[in-house]
């Protein structure tokens, strides 16, 4: 199954992340694994710059569904430049996207990653998970408008470009 990124996306956050020489296999390349850890880093990193990272009391997003296609190889030395986007925001969910791209190179498409549903903030006091997912979603809402109007006028596209590599994480629920 090939995914596919959506034209209707924001962008809401972009790092830089070292590849490290023991990220490699023993083929000579960035081990499967390692795209996700680098996945995880930058989707941590955004929450955490809207004040909204997860915390040691359980309280944080929920992913019930990851996905990820690996288009090329990434190897030793080199920078990944990873690109964190938001779309279908729902009542209680919304996807994210990460493309992940070597800086070097940051036009070419490396790995597609989709999270779908990214919500929930177990443990919060709110006993729903509407309410949850509505208190948090004001908040990211304008958090990342905020960041995305930043990257715009720093001159770079809120859409991106064609990314090297990509993600979208799949339906995550409230966890009660």
């Amino acid at each position: 199954m090939k995914l596919e990124i959506p034209e209707q996306k924001k962008l809401v956050h972009e790092m830089r992340i070292p590849i490290r020489w023991g990220d490699m296999d023993a083929m000579g390349h960035v081990n499967n694994t390692i795209y996700f850890r680098y996945m995880e880093i930058v989707r941590v990193d955004w929450l955490d710059s809207l004040k909204a990272a997860p915390n040691p009391q359980g309280q944080g997003p929920v992913i019930v569904n990851a996905f990820c296609n690996f288009y090329r190889q990434l190897e030793y030395p080199g920078e990944v430049l990873t690109r964190h986007y938001v779309s279908n925001p729902g009542r209680t969910s919304f996807d994210t996207w990460i493309t992940m791209a070597r800086a070097d190179d940051p036009q070419t498409i490396y790995a597609p990653r989709r999270h779908h549903g990214v919500d929930g903030f177990p443990g919060a006091e709110i006993d729903t998970a509407a309410g949850l997912a509505a208190k948090h979603r004001r908040r990211l809402s304008r958090r990342s408008a905020l960041r995305a109007h930043q990257i715009k006028k720093e001159g770079r596209s809120p859409h991106g470009d064609r990314p090297c590599a990509d993600a979208r994480n799949t339906g995550v629920q409230s966890v009660d």
